[in-house]
């Protein structure tokens, strides 16, 4: 370390009896990237927005605009409770019953009468 610092002083003597000035900077000052200093881009998918790596998407979404569901897909927060609300699932007739979700036909409070032998000769 010694030997370094008296090498870094002699070539600091040089330089300012040469007339070379290191206090100027030629053709503009540059930026230096820190060590852990990640690159961040303006746009990107959902994963590197989410991630922090974007700012954007390129819709102009932005992080606090996504959430995750629960099967861990990245979705807007605005969309997702727009089709809670709606419950389209519900009105074609999807219904969960006893925990069986499945196509059940909507009843509408009348009871259809199945059609037997003896109903249809009457």
């Amino acid at each position: 370390m010694v030997q370094k610092s008296q090498q870094r002083e002699e070539r600091e003597e040089k330089q300012q009896k040469q007339g070379n000035n290191n206090n100027r900077v030629s053709g503009g000052a540059k930026k230096t990237k820190k060590s852990g200093e990640k690159k961040i881009r303006t746009y990107g998918t959902r994963a590197m927005v989410m991630a922090g790596t974007a700012l954007k998407t390129s819709s102009g979404l932005t992080k606090s605009s996504f959430r995750y569901n629960k099967y861990g897909r990245i979705v807007s927060i605005k969309m997702s409770d727009r089709a809670k609300r709606e419950k389209r699932l519900a009105k074609a007739g999807f219904i969960p019953k006893k925990g069986v979700f499945k196509l059940f036909k909507k009843s509408d409070g009348k009871k259809v009468r199945k059609m037997t032998r003896k109903t249809a000769r009457k």
